[in-house]
């Protein structure tokens, strides 16, 4: 199959019909149309498919069946499955603001990234609790440079809100299927594996900080609890694709030792100010203090 265009914007879902229309419905407000849609569907029981149906007539879309499950496989499928030299990866519980497509492509002709990214803003659908703060909902706050530049070697570019040269995936195996969601099991890192192979093999990583999408913040996610499960399952996965050694663990644990006790002590202090709550400090040093346990307890030697 080939397209004329240069573009695909690629969905990976899973049982969010509902959340899927309101992402598909931002690219069809988009200013520019000249894009495919490619839905991957892993292994969705609800009415996914009637909702990708009700879309056929206003974009240029079609879904295909991923049965491995797991985000990863569902994004090498939808790379494998792309007619276009590029491919974007948007959340299906996200929303592409309206220019997002426009600025993509004037990003591809104007830069010579392997592969660059946006940043995305919170989105409370469902509400905000008080003691929730922005910050903890974006990724803006790792790009305080404005514009289109490309990323240092602690920058990566967040996989909800990303864009690929397609031969660059190709050439790199793509995502790492071991790491990453599945189905309702939380984990992470198979992003930051890719790109770190992408630079190994030559390749620019840039970010355009006017590419944006809002993305869903739902209330199971502003508790105390999910961050903790989500820096215990960044930190299981942290060593995954480095090489290591003994004397890089000793500086890791030291170096989460100093963490830990700066951010405990300044957790304490900011509790005087009105706009930061216990829950506020619970996140910040539970979060920490679990990524560097978890880091250290599943470290392995590597070469």
């Amino acid at each position: 199959m080939t397209s004329d265009k240069i573009l695909t914007v690629i969905i990976c879902t899973y049982n969010r019909a509902s959340l899927l229309k309101y992402c598909l419905d931002s690219l069809v407000n988009q200013k520019c149309n000249d894009f495919d849609v490619l839905v991957i569907s892993n292994n969705c029981d609800d009415n996914t498919s009637e909702v990708v149906k009700s879309f056929h007539k206003i974009l240029s879309i079609r879904e295909v069946i991923e049965k491995e499950q797991g985000l990863s496989f569902a994004r090498n499928r939808g790379y494998r499955e792309a007619a276009t030299s590029w491919v974007a990866y948007l959340d299906d519980d996200a929303m592409a603001h309206s220019n997002w497509v426009k600025v993509i492509l004037s990003t591809i002709k104007s830069y010579d990234f392997g592969a660059f990214g946006g940043i995305y803003l919170p989105w409370y659908k469902e509400g905000k609790v008080k003691w929730y703060k922005d910050s903890y909902g974006s990724n803006q706050k790792f790009f305080k440079q404005k514009g289109v530049y490309e990323l240092s070697g602690i920058q990566f570019i967040s996989g909800g809100n990303a864009v690929y040269d397609r031969m660059a995936l190709m050439s790199s195996d793509g995502f790492p299927t071991d790491i990453g969601m599945n189905g309702d099991i939380l984990s992470y890192g198979e992003e930051i594996v890719l790109q770190r192979q992408l630079k190994k093999n030559g390749l620019k990583l840039g970010i355009n900080t006017d590419l944006l999408i809002d993305h869903l913040v739902p209330l199971r996610k502003q508790k105390v609890s999910f961050f903790i499960e989500s820096f215990q399952n960044k930190g299981k996965v942290y060593w995954h694709g480095k090489k290591t050694n003994p004397g890089k663990l000793i500086v890791f644990t030291i170096q989460g030792i100093l963490s830990v006790t700066f951010t405990v002590f300044f957790a304490c202090f900011k509790l005087f100010k009105r706009d930061f709550f216990k829950e506020n400090a619970k996140v910040e040093i539970y979060s920490k203090f679990q990524f560097y346990l978890q880091s250290i307890l599943n470290y392995k030697s590597r070469t």
